[in-house]
């Protein structure tokens, strides 16, 4: 007969959670540590093409009073948008500009904020789908999800914007007497 798989993940499918969790914050650390200079292909595996566009956005914020990614041309206003750019501030004024500390601190960041994002995925699918098994299957997948995984260390916005994107929905799914 056919019907639902009697597939038997966990008797305690927030135990399961939990490792799954766990494993995809391994994958992230993994990456991290020892695979991303190889994927990247340089030793710097913190700052690519588009990172100074935000870092210069909000180093002359802070510094000169106005936010462009030029304090010498006049039309560089507002190159990025300033959410990621803010991010990166707190960085900068947290551990005084110097940024052989504010980039690793900004991917261990992510790294955590995207391991929450695998809880978020998690709570929106319980909530949308109403049973146990696919919560947790979508959950791994994200878990395991290349793109989300290589793009942690990297200060990019791609994981923090994942991540208040899910933060959003579960936000307005949840039943929080404070919305």
């Amino acid at each position: 007969m056919l019907g639902k798989p009697q597939i038997k993940l966990s008797e305690n499918p927030n135990k399961t959670i939990l490792w799954v969790i766990i494993f995809g914050f391994i994958l992230r650390v993994v990456f991290h540590l020892f695979l991303a200079k190889f994927y990247f292909n340089r030793e710097n595996i913190y700052v690519s093409g588009d990172t100074y566009s935000w870092v210069d956005c909000i180093v002359n914020l802070i510094d000169h009073g106005t936010y462009k990614i030029s304090v010498d041309h006049d039309y560089s206003y507002f190159a990025r948008m300033p959410g990621y750019s803010f991010f990166i501030g707190i960085f900068y004024l947290l551990f005084g500009k110097n940024f052989d500390l504010i980039f690793p601190a900004i991917a261990w960041t992510q790294i955590l904020f995207d391991t929450a994002a695998i809880f978020l995925v998690y709570r929106i699918c319980k909530w949308t789908f109403k049973d146990n098994y696919t919560p947790l299957i979508a959950a791994f997948l994200y878990a395991t999800y290349p793109f989300i995984i290589v793009w942690t260390p990297v200060a990019y916005s791609e994981s923090i914007s994942i991540f208040f994107m899910l933060w959003s929905l579960y936000y307005f799914r949840s039943k929080s007497r404070y919305k």
